[in-house]
């Protein structure tokens, strides 16, 4: 029998529990034979008061080796049967909601399933928060030299933008490596966009991954340059003008996007 260290509540609740079963079968033993005595109704009631008295005198509680309810041993499964373990309640839902709203890594999530799923209430648990949360996936991606380029696209950044006839739209057009991990060579290119004198945040274009910067930078910027063509055709027709502003690059994004050399091109 497994043992745990209860409270004053629980012995509380184990205590009436208790009285309520003796006070059942005294009246059940009852019908049966004449002989057997009820136990009265009110002596039921003041064991109950006494008891609350008891409970709640903190000073009390501890200093009699012979009754404390501090430290009395019960075997934990009853007390885990009436903790509400039992209860339908749509935990993974709270769980993946919770997920969402914090913004907590995967490693993160799962390590959390891992502990949870040691205990009998959630044994039913993933181990794996991708169980839970899938990985979102593209289906445009595509293989160009050096790597693999997905398309994000411009247009519905300029949908969410919502703007107004005669208004003007500076595109300021960003272009970077970010190294993914320390002991490889992998890396993201991606291609980012903001509106300038707009209120507004940066949104991605296209996004390049390969163990080294894209080869072909044709090859790299096509779609974002036809997009960009044709999306600027688009608004040309409702009176809206929108043109590049700006190329915001770093020394080797500069060189990598003019095909010019590298700022160690001649003494590197």
């Amino acid at each position: 029998m497994r043992k745990s260290i209860v409270g004053k509540r629980r012995i509380q609740q184990l205590a009436r529990h208790e009285t309520l079963n003796i006070s059942s079968v005294q009246i059940d033993n009852s019908t049966k034979t004449s002989e057997t005595k009820d136990i009265p109704y009110s002596e039921s009631v003041a064991f109950l008061s006494e008891l609350d008295i008891i409970c709640n005198d903190h000073d009390g509680i501890g200093q009699d080796p012979e009754f404390n309810f501090n430290y009395w041993e019960v075997d934990s499964s009853d007390s885990e049967s009436e903790s509400g373990c039992d209860d339908e309640y749509d935990d993974l839902s709270e769980l993946k909601m919770w997920a969402t709203n914090t913004n907590v890594s995967q490693h993160q999530f799962t390590s959390l399933l891992k502990i949870l799923k040691l205990h009998s209430c959630f044994n039913n648990f993933p181990s794996d928060c991708r169980s839970l949360v899938p990985v979102s996936k593209f289906s445009n991606v595509k293989s160009i030299e050096g790597g693999e380029y997905v398309h994000l696209g411009l247009k519905n950044a300029v949908l969410e933008l919502n703007p107004c006839e005669g208004q003007i739209l500076k595109l300021q057009v960003s272009v970077d490596g970010l190294p993914v991990y320390k002991s490889t060579n992998s890396s993201f290119w991606p291609i980012l966009g903001y509106f300038a004198d707009i209120s507004c945040a940066p949104f991605v274009i296209g996004l390049f991954f390969g163990k080294q910067k894209p080869q072909n930078v044709n090859e790299y910027l096509r779609e974002f340059v036809d997009e960009f063509i044709q999306v600027k055709a688009e608004l040309s027709a409702v009176n809206i003008s929108m043109h590049i502003n700006c190329f915001v690059c770093d020394v080797p994004a500069k060189s990598l996007i003019k095909f010019s050399k590298g700022h160690a091109g001649y003494f590197g």
